[in-house]
């Protein structure tokens, strides 16, 4: 296992301890790994891929919902969803329908 020790500089202290806070509160990071990885400070490999595969999950989801924004905004502005392909809509409701019964089962 890969393990190394970083100093972060007194600048960034408080903003490293916000984000090790917020990493509990999202639940990106076990209780054992916040104390590893924002406490202790080291780096282990295991709990830092953990930490980033979480973060690119919350990403990709955040983007996901901002993607689709403006085309909402167009159809509330028109009163209309014209245009909109009924397969698209299909498709997607059946993808976050897949991953919903995913999450739930986990």
């Amino acid at each position: 296992i890969f393990t190394m020790a970083f100093v972060v500089p007194p600048i960034f202290a408080p903003l490293f301890s916000l984000v090790g806070q917020i990493a509990i509160a999202l639940t990106l990071v076990e209780e054992k790994c916040h104390r590893i990885l924002f406490i202790e400070k080291e780096m282990e490999s295991t709990c830092l891929k953990s930490f980033i595969a979480k973060c690119l999950g919350w990403v990709m989801t955040g983007a996901a919902a901002i993607v689709k924004v403006p085309q909402i905004r167009n159809m509330i502005s028109a009163n209309s969803s014209a245009g909109l392909a009924p397969i698209s809509v299909y498709l997607e409701t059946t993808m976050y329908c897949c991953s919903v019964s995913y999450f739930l089962k986990q």
